[in-house]
């Protein structure tokens, strides 16, 4: 699925679901670096921090990638169980949206 028909599914779920702010941009975040080819995506904390603000709270990331994940919008590769690591590490996450032909 392309990009932008994973972007109107995407917001027929945030609205269906009330997704909050940070999750919201987490997710066009996470959906600008995903490569479609690959089907998956990698991003360093540190990009994440620089697009989303440095005062994003650690706390609030790891909320805001658990609740995309519960609610089957990511898929976590690595590091595993959803943690964000605490230093600047690689991120592996995949988009179901954009593997599975939904929509």
């Amino acid at each position: 699925m392309d990009k932008l028909s994973v972007l109107a599914e995407f917001e027929n779920i945030a609205v269906r679901e009330n997704l909050e702010d940070d999750a919201f941009k987490l997710f066009l975040l996470l959906l600008v670096n995903y490569d479609s080819e690959k089907q998956y995506g990698e991003i360093s904390r540190s990009v994440i921090m620089t697009s989303l603000g440095k005062f994003f709270p650690l706390a609030l990331l790891s909320r805001a990638f658990r609740r995309l994940a519960a609610l089957g919008l990511i898929e976590i590769v690595l590091p595993p169980h959803g943690k964000v690591a605490k230093k600047d590490s690689i991120m592996i996450y995949r988009i179901p949206l954009a593997t599975t032909g939904r929509g």
